[in-house]
């Protein structure tokens, strides 16, 4: 799943974009981009990730399968 926040950039906002077009071409699912809220990308952790989230952040969630 790819995210970003809902006042990320235009320039991240394509870039986004490019990036799941690209894993689309992949045999995985994709979903995405999806625009999220202040709220939801607080999950994310500020201090655990470096550089430190931004609004031009994009996060990218990977999910195992059985």
């Amino acid at each position: 799943m790819v995210e970003i926040l809902h006042n990320a950039s235009p320039e991240t906002q394509a870039a986004a974009k490019t990036l799941v077009e690209a894993l689309r071409e992949t045999t995985l699912m994709i979903n995405g981009p999806f625009s999220v809220d202040d709220e939801r990308a607080k999950r994310i952790g500020k201090e655990v990730i470096s550089p430190a989230l931004d609004e031009n952040t994009i996060i990218l969630t990977v999910l195992t399968h059985p």
